[in-house]
């Protein structure tokens, strides 16, 4: 399973752990956008204003800790999923965490294999994107099954679809007009200036020969730009980590 790109919040009071939590963060390639805060108001207001897909929380924290901050939250009606970092796990902290909700528990300190657990659970509490889109062309409208689209080539003005029952459609648009369209389908990921390409549908990648082999009633494959190279590099780790869990 690909992995969408994540907006996350770091809530951390030590400076030194907050930064290294980001550092390692940036370091997956998952993370479209990450806040950080030094305490729980400050947390609070980011939530507030921002759509968040999951919280990196230290328990202690000053004033407000991290369990009373979820408390706070769900009072608020904020409902956003919660990984708390803590140093030690006292059982009356884990006794309330669970009560309240909270996916797991991180030690500090953490490995990357463990940070990417974490960011796939709070993939798995992302709604589902819907499966089908309109797309309009010309004074045609057409319903696009998200779910077989594999990939998208540009050709010039034009962009052809291909989808994993074999069949394909041409579409008057450039690749950046159907980008934007896509925006919201996070697995669709525009790779290079030619292709976009259904993450979920990727069977396997030739680095050597820069090219994807794609999910499909019959065999389909891509040759791909060197400049493709770091995305299907993301899709591997993420799916490595799926093979494993």
């Amino acid at each position: 399973m690909f992995l969408s790109q994540l907006n996350i919040l770091i809530v951390e009071d030590e400076t030194k752990v907050r930064e290294l939590l980001y550092m390692d963060l940036l370091d997956t390639n998952l993370c479209s956008k990450i806040h950080t805060a030094s305490h729980a108001e400050q947390a609070i207001q980011i939530l507030k204003n921002n759509e968040i897909d999951g919280i990196f929380l230290d328990i202690q924290l000053p004033r407000m800790n991290g369990l009373e901050m979820i408390e706070a939250l769900k009072s608020m009606d904020i409902n956003v999923p919660v990984i708390l970092l803590s140093a030690e796990t006292k059982f009356e902290h884990a006794q309330k965490a669970i009560e309240l909700g909270v996916l797991s528990f991180i030690s500090k300190p953490w490995s990357m294999e463990v940070l990417m657990t974490s960011l796939n659970k709070f993939q798995d509490q992302k709604p589902l994107a819907p499966k089908f889109f309109f797309f309009k062309n010309g004074t045609d409208n057409f319903k696009i099954d998200i779910e077989k689209l594999i990939y998208i080539h540009s050709e010039g003005n034009y962009c052809m679809m291909y989808f994993s029952d074999g069949s394909s459609k041409l579409l008057t648009c450039s690749l950046k007009k159907m980008q934007d369209v896509l925006i919201d389908f996070k697995h669709l990921n525009r790779i290079d200036r030619f292709y976009i390409v259904n993450f979920l549908k990727i069977q396997s990648w030739n680095s050597a020969k820069s090219q994807i082999q794609f999910l499909s009633e019959k065999p389909v494959s891509i040759a791909v730009s060197r400049s493709a190279k770091s995305f299907i590099n993301k899709w591997q780790k993420v799916s490595l980590m799926d093979n494993k869990s």
